[in-house]
């Protein structure tokens, strides 16, 4: 991978650093990168995906130098196979009926016109490196009473979404894995093994999935690639060319110390003593309140988005002599 060079900056105490680490991959397709820390000061974090690099210093850091050391490590390829044509089937009268363009992939076993079995094929496309794994998500939507299903691998790639029905549905064989399905729990099945095989051959995936129990409300439905992206079916492959190549930069954060906060009095403002605190934004600011100098409560805690800002004490008249003063923190 390639780093462009992070250049040395300053931050004042207690305002938040959010960094993006500017990284690529030279390779074609690009692979993915986890990034991370092999030094940072106290406080800092970075984002293993994004790379973003977070830090809030606190006012004690103020005065200090942080030394960051961030490392891009290749992490290979993931891709997302959506499947290129899925449908269930229904036994009974609705037989020669085609239910293709359904948002839903039913599976039920039932008594005739009942049953419902649902069909899947997606492309296996051969993937840069070397494959690591593949996986199968279904998602439930509903579950009327969960139910044993199991997962069968069809060998005739050669059926059609749009002229699919329970006459014609192909054969299956090789049971690939079975579960008990609950709504909104996604499955997931291992099937680097299978993809292996098929990217080696006609570069496509048939997959069956059926009920094995009986049941008057049994049904399950499952959003299909008709319906939204999020919860239609999918294959994530992950391969990798097992180098890990890695890159590393260094760059310094110096921590400021933050401006004293001042109280400027406003006066008494619909029968409450307001006044405007000013300094510089990032640090928490707590204002406190006292009568003798000797004991303070404190009125507020705020990190407020814009500096100076107007605070009122709607007690103030209260009392003949009110003190305020603002603190800077953590």
């Amino acid at each position: 991978p390639t780093m462009t060079g992070l250049p040395n900056l300053s931050v004042i105490a207690g305002a938040q650093l959010l960094l993006p680490v500017p990284a690529a991959d030279p390779d074609s397709p690009p692979q993915r990168l986890v990034f991370s820390l092999l030094s940072a000061p106290p406080g800092a974090a970075i984002d293993p995906g994004s790379g973003v690099i977070s830090w809030r210093p606190t006012v004690a850091q103020a005065g200090t130098t942080g030394l960051f050391q961030v490392v891009a490590t290749e992490a290979g390829w993931l891709t997302n196979l959506a499947p290129e044509a899925d449908a269930y089937v229904r036994d009974g009268s609705y037989a020669s009926l085609n239910f293709g363009s359904d948002p839903l992939l039913t599976v039920k076993l039932g008594a005739s016109g009942l049953a419902r079995e649902s069909y899947l094929r997606f492309p296996a496309p051969v993937m840069p490196g070397s494959l690591a794994d593949a996986v199968l998500q279904l998602i439930p939507l509903a579950t009327n009473v969960p139910a044993p299903h199991l997962l069968e691998v069809v060998t005739n790639d050669n059926w059609s979404e749009s002229a699919l029905t329970w006459n014609n549905r192909p054969t299956s064989s090789a049971v690939l894995a079975s579960w008990t399905a609950q709504a909104g729990v996604p499955i997931q099945v291992p099937l680097a093994p299978l993809y292996a095989q098929e990217q080696a051959g006609d570069g496509l995936i048939s997959l069956r999935i059926y009920a094995t129990n009986a049941t008057s409300d049994g049904r399950v439905d499952y959003a299909s690639r008709e319906n939204s992206p999020d919860l239609a079916p999918r294959i994530t492959v992950f391969s990798t060319n097992w180098s890990a190549l890695r890159a590393t930069q260094t760059f310094l954060v110096s921590v400021v110390a933050p401006q004293p906060p001042s109280l400027r009095p406003l006066g008494i403002q619909h029968g409450a003593f307001e006044f405007r605190v000013s300094g510089d934004t990032g640090p928490d600011y707590t204002v406190q309140v006292s009568t003798n100098l000797l004991q303070w409560t404190t009125l507020l805690t705020t990190n407020s988005a814009t500096v100076p800002f107007t605070l009122a004490d709607p007690v103030s008249t209260n009392w003949p002599v009110r003190f305020y003063r603002a603190l800077l923190g953590p």
